[in-house]
């Protein structure tokens, strides 16, 4: 019988499922291999509309994450039933520099880091020069097209 409802995936922390699924982890060198494996984690708990569990069919995209630089990676994680229907969530995997993951590790908050915020300004002429720019390149296209 076919359905149009969408399964249900829930991601969840592997230690403590009260918790965020976001993970951190520390920069590692970039002559290194990384030796994390994200399937240790999280559980990824996936059911169709019927309730039965499809969480074989679970894939993840990590690719993105780099293990050398300190950033914040979302990781997409979607599943399909056996009608086809998708469902998808993500998760954010946070890679920490050595100063960032030394704080983590004392508990401290991570949002209150010494190190100035970039700011970035935009002034009225910056404006003015991209919609100049925007609006010369489609009068460009415009004319090209009516050479046609």
């Amino acid at each position: 019988m076919y359905t149009k409802d969408k399964p249900t995936i829930t991601v969840l922390n592997a230690d403590d499922h009260t918790k965020s699924p976001d993970q951190s982890a520390q920069v590692i060198n970039p002559d290194e291999t990384p030796t994390y494996i994200i399937e240790d984690w999280v559980d990824i708990i996936a059911t169709d509309s019927q309730g039965n569990d499809i969480s074989d069919k679970v894939v993840y995209d990590a690719e993105n994450v780099d293990f050398t630089k300190p950033g914040d990676y979302p990781v997409l994680v979607s599943v399909m039933d056996d009608e086809m229907n998708m469902a998808s969530t993500s998760f954010t995997i946070h890679v920490l520099s050595e100063e960032d993951t030394k704080r983590y590790e004392a508990g401290q908050d991570l949002e209150q880091s010494d190190k100035p915020k970039k700011h970035y300004k935009i002034s009225l002429l910056d404006i003015i020069a991209a919609v100049a720019l925007l609006a010369f390149l489609i009068v460009g296209i415009y004319a090209y097209l009516d050479a046609f």
